[in-house]
């Protein structure tokens, strides 16, 4: 599977809270075959350290953002239509699960 099926914008349920419901977001992923990623989370760019890698059907990558707190590490896994992933605050320390669905094509 090319790392080009990852490409697009994904809406994203952000978990922090086991006891309240997912805020949301949004992610932007542009991937090149040379495993340099870029785009960008919760509006934040990814940082150049950013990579991407594909193995048979299983298309994974690893991204940095940061704030005023310090450094955002995400990593996920495109599953089908879905990408299942975690972000780490190093700042704020916290682990936090989140799952991204593509946003619907409206360019027709």
């Amino acid at each position: 599977m090319p790392v080009a099926s990852i490409e697009g914008s994904w809406d994203v349920a952000l978990y922090f809270n086991a006891d309240a419901p997912p805020s949301s977001t949004q992610m932007v992923i542009n991937a090149t075959n040379d495993g340099v990623l870029t785009g960008s989370f919760y509006g934040s760019p990814f940082a150049d350290v950013s990579r991407i890698t594909a193995r048979g059907d299983v298309i994974a990558f690893s991204a940095v953002t940061s704030d005023a707190s310090g450094s955002y590490y995400h990593s996920g896994r495109l599953d089908g239509d879905i990408i299942e992933g975690q972000t780490l605050s190093e700042g704020r320390g916290f682990l936090m699960t989140w799952i991204a669905s593509r946003e619907p094509d409206t360019s027709d």
